[in-house]
């Protein structure tokens, strides 16, 4: 039984502490809408393209910023269906990608459009849909400056048939080799979600637009930088916390803010009854063997 409430306590400790972080851990770095609209992407600048299986431009024309990270360099891939994104690409610089998950390209040229607030990547002649080779997808994906990404999707086939699409983004570093080649390690996925398309010529717009983390942060700084313009965090120092807008400054925001510090309040308490009760029976078991032991002998 002792040995049993030894194991409990850290345990209990430990689901609590995991219980606390749930909030932050379910801040979406992005959030999706489908919808036919498109957003303009300014004035037309230059075109890239390229037979193989890359193309690489070290400068998009503008700098993208999101969530605290700057990109202004882009490797786009054919056979793999993704691209990456870097403010440089050397060694131990962060980088973000984004995949097509499982998707091949049957058309030889890869094409990169540049624009004045976008850059546009066109994937045409896709397959995404393993059970039905028919059925081919166009994709312009358009990156935008304010790290918005949109993907146009026109399905070329005559077959009418609804395929699996997935669209994954992970972040990771660069890393250079003792040969001087340089790949992506990623590290950690942090958005991932399927998509059903239909084939049969039908269009459909995906936009995926970056959400502000406001949870995540810990500092006044790091809070305010993590702002958006369409997307503001605010840092209470009376709480020593970073809120989201929709916890600002009305007096109805106040009570929501003071009620989250409340319930955050009461989990701790929930936690410190549960280890004094704990260390309660702890010691009323300690005491009984130690009885026990000295009526034994006595």
């Amino acid at each position: 039984m002792s040995s049993l409430l030894y194991w409990f306590i850290p345990s209990m400790t430990y689901f609590n502490i995991l219980f606390l972080d749930n909030i932050v851990a379910q801040e979406p770095y992005y959030t999706e809408l489908e919808t036919t609209r498109i957003h303009d992407p300014g004035l037309y600048r230059f075109t890239n393209s390229t037979n193989g299986n890359s193309l690489f431009i070290p400068d998009i024309g503008f700098m993208l910023k999101i969530h605290q990270k700057d990109f202004s360099s882009l490797t786009a891939f054919k056979n793999e269906v993704f691209f990456l994104m870097a403010n440089a690409f050397e060694h131990n610089n962060q980088m973000r990608s984004f995949e097509i998950v499982g998707a091949n390209m049957d058309e030889r040229e890869l094409v990169v459009h540049t624009f004045k607030n976008a850059l546009v990547i066109n994937w045409n002649g896709l397959q995404t849909c393993s059970s039905h080779s028919v059925v081919h997808l166009n994709i312009e994906t358009h990156v935008f400056n304010s790290g918005v990404i949109e993907c146009h999707i026109t399905g070329i086939s005559s077959a009418f048939a609804k395929c699996p699409m997935t669209i994954k983004i992970t972040e990771g570093i660069f890393n250079v080799n003792e040969d001087g080649n340089g790949y992506f390690v990623p590290k950690e996925v942090i958005y991932m979600k399927d998509f059903t398309i239909c084939g049969q010529y039908n269009e459909v717009s995906i936009i995926l637009s970056p959400q502000p983390r406001c949870l995540a942060q810990t500092a006044e700084n790091a809070c305010n930088a993590e702002s958006t313009p369409n997307a503001n965090c605010t840092w209470y120092r009376k709480y020593e916390k970073c809120f989201p807008d929709t916890l600002s400054c009305s007096c109805s925001d106040q009570t929501k803010i003071a009620q989250h510090q409340e319930a955050e309040s009461n989990k701790l308490d929930y936690i410190v009854v549960i280890l004094l009760a704990c260390v309660l029976v702890e010691t009323l078991l300690l005491g009984m063997f130690v009885w026990k032991y000295y009526m034994t002998n006595h």
